[in-house]
């Protein structure tokens, strides 16, 4: 019970905690292949709601990462520009803490 409460805290609580690479990675991609899989069927409204709850974990997460980064939450605006979130995703996913 533990661990689903941590990962559900992980995942949609902003908490002021950080996270590192290997947690950023163990999130992205499984998120990744859950947006591919559920993209070609998002005309359905539950498939909506189950990419809005994605989506919100995406912000959570990427908050909490950016933290580690040693950068403000609101730099997660740049994961959502295009052209920009390609340099947000490599500094979130390779570089290290600061």
């Amino acid at each position: 019970m533990d661990k689903v409460i941590y990962v559900l805290n992980f995942l949609f609580v902003l908490d002021g905690s950080k996270i590192g690479r290997k947690e950023m990675w163990l999130f992205f991609v499984p998120y990744l292949v859950l947006i591919m899989i559920l993209a070609p069927y998002r005309d359905h409204i539950d498939i909506i709601a189950v990419l809005m709850v994605l989506l919100y974990s995406f912000a959570v997460v990427s908050i909490k990462r950016w933290k580690d980064r040693g950068r403000s939450p609101y730099w997660v605006i740049l994961n959502f520009i295009p052209v920009v979130n390609i340099w947000a995703g490599v500094e979130l996913l390779f570089l290290p803490p600061k």
